[in-house]
């Protein structure tokens, strides 16, 4: 091989090494910008559920993860409150052992400190009309 062979030689490998080159950086700037603009973020709903009435027990989900929640129960003239943090998927469970109650008179709220809402509340056509007093 003379001189003018291996100097087209090398500067073949030096195109070549150059356009590799080219393609993994175009390749790492469509990946990067194809995760930017990825699916939207899924909406947070957040639901309170009665899980239980004696005790009475609460589920919360759909709060931020870690978020301080301030849940707030009223029934039968009765009313507690109760600060508690969601977990890292965003829910929790209260219990409240001393606290019985009619699931029908039962109203329940869960605000949290990021402005994630819940409440609960019987719908009225699960509960019985109540009798009248003889």
């Amino acid at each position: 091989m003379n001189r003018r062979e291996s100097r087209g030689t090398i500067s073949n490998v030096r195109r070549l090494a150059v356009r590799v080159l080219f393609v993994l950086v175009f390749a790492g700037l469509a990946a990067a910008g194809a995760g930017a603009v990825g699916p939207p973020e899924k909406t947070r709903v957040a639901v309170l559920r009665l899980v239980d009435d004696k005790p009475l027990v609460l589920r919360g989900k759909g709060f931020k993860p870690s978020e301080r929640v301030r849940l707030t129960v009223e029934a039968s003239g009765q009313r507690r409150v109760r600060t508690l943090v969601a977990s890292y998927s965003g829910g929790f469970v209260a219990i409240f052992t001393q606290l019985r109650v009619d699931p029908c008179e039962l109203e329940a709220r869960a605000a949290g400190a990021a402005g994630t809402n819940a409440a609960y509340k019987l719908p009225e056509r699960m509960c019985p009309i109540p009798l009248a007093p003889d």
